[in-house]
């Protein structure tokens, strides 16, 4: 009868409370563009340089191996790439809508 390691049936668990952090920290992202973007009506092309890089480095920092890992930067990278930045702010809000990530 083959021994059962305890930590690999952590494994699943330790995986999902990291991409519920990634989440989170897309959130945090998500009111600090929501900040800037208060602060500079003006200007309308915003530096968000800052937030995707921390964002990466996040992800990067808690290792979540699977393809689908750069997801919320793919968010954040497609809010940079847009013209249209009201239209983006709705995707993004969207995607964290059906993430999950408003509910309280």
């Amino acid at each position: 009868m083959p021994v059962t390691n305890i930590t690999n049936l952590n494994r699943g668990r330790n995986f999902e409370y990291s991409r519920e952090l990634v989440r989170d920290h897309l959130l945090e992202s998500y009111y600090l563009i929501e900040k800037l973007n208060k602060l500079n009506k003006d200007n309308k092309d915003i530096n968000i340089d800052f937030v995707i890089n921390t964002h990466k480095k996040f992800i990067i920092k808690s290792k979540i191996a699977g393809k689908n890992k750069n997801k919320t930067l793919l968010l954040l990278q497609q809010y940079q790439k847009t013209n249209n930045k009201s239209m983006a702010m709705m995707v993004l809000t969207n995607s964290l809508n059906n993430a999950g990530c408003f509910s309280t």
